[in-house]
């Protein structure tokens, strides 16, 4: 009875012994089979993901050409279809949200400013468009104030503001007092800058002290100043071959293209001779 016992007992380790090889060899089959699926469904989302992406990189591309397209085209609208404009019917075809009046009155403090502090008329309309979309009674975050976007806690006690009237923060939001100050300021930056527009411009808008190496300025700024300038001087000559007057498109040549270097901060800035105070 002892030895069947044991036959009994040799035969179920056999069996078990059987079954776990079974049970290994199907295993074993098994992840051969998921790793050999696993490498083609690995392989078809490489693909997918491939596919993807160059469909996202190709509709980014193409959305950012149809809106260089539509920019280029709607400046190329404008410039062909003008025809000779006072200064004050170009400032109402910018901005057809103001009056002739109001119009009349912002042309007139431009046109006397710029002649006064001789500065480019279609310039001094270009950074009005681009500060505040000739909206006189405009205000930053940052405290800057009316057409130009100066900040009086900064300029209170300067010359800059003083001799224009500008004696307390509202008279900022006055059309001539606000275009004095902000003509005598650039004025000031250009002096600065050796008679260099280009620089009075990243000076204008950043309140920097110190200017980047080579020929890198704030591009944003910069070339938008430069772009609305010469729109602005097309629409007065109805001109599309005119340039912005003076040398300013000639400065622009002179510095080649512009690339940022620091992130050019909001609104008009202006610094002293001891490069302590700034406008934003």
């Amino acid at each position: 009875m002892k030895l069947l016992d044991l036959t009994t007992i040799k035969t179920k380790i056999d069996e078990f012994k059987h079954w776990i090889s079974d049970m290994t060899i199907l295993t074993l089959s098994w992840l051969r089979r998921f790793a050999k699926h696993s490498v083609i469904l690995l392989l078809i989302m490489i693909c997918v993901i491939g596919l993807l992406r160059k469909s996202i990189v190709a509709k980014y591309h193409s959305f950012s050409e149809d809106i260089r397209t539509e920019e280029r085209a709607r400046i190329q609208s404008e410039l062909d279809n003008c025809a000779k404009n006072t200064l004050s019917e170009t400032i109402m075809n910018l901005q057809p949200k103001l009056d002739k009046e109001m119009a009349d009155r912002i042309a007139k403090a431009i046109e006397m400013e710029a002649t006064t502090n001789k500065l480019d008329t279609a310039l001094i309309a270009a950074i009005i468009m681009v500060e505040s979309e000739f909206n006189p009674f405009a205000e930053s975050p940052m405290g800057a104030y009316g057409l130009m976007q100066i900040r009086f806690s900064v300029w209170k006690e300067t010359p800059e503001l003083s001799e224009s009237g500008a004696d307390a923060r509202g008279a900022l939001f006055w059309i001539d007092r606000n275009i004095k100050s902000g003509c005598k300021i650039l004025r000031k930056y250009y002096d600065l800058s050796n008679c260099n527009m280009a620089r009075a411009l990243y000076r204008y808008n950043t309140g920097s002290s110190v200017l980047p190496n080579g020929d890198q300025y704030g591009s944003s700024y910069v070339n938008k100043v430069m772009q609305n300038a010469y729109i602005i001087k097309v629409m007065l000559t109805g001109d599309n071959e005119c340039g912005t007057g003076g040398s300013l498109m000639d400065e622009l040549k002179e510095e080649k293209r512009y690339s940022v270097v620091t992130k050019p901060k909001t609104t008009a800035s202006v610094e002293t001779t001891d490069n302590t105070e700034t406008i934003q």
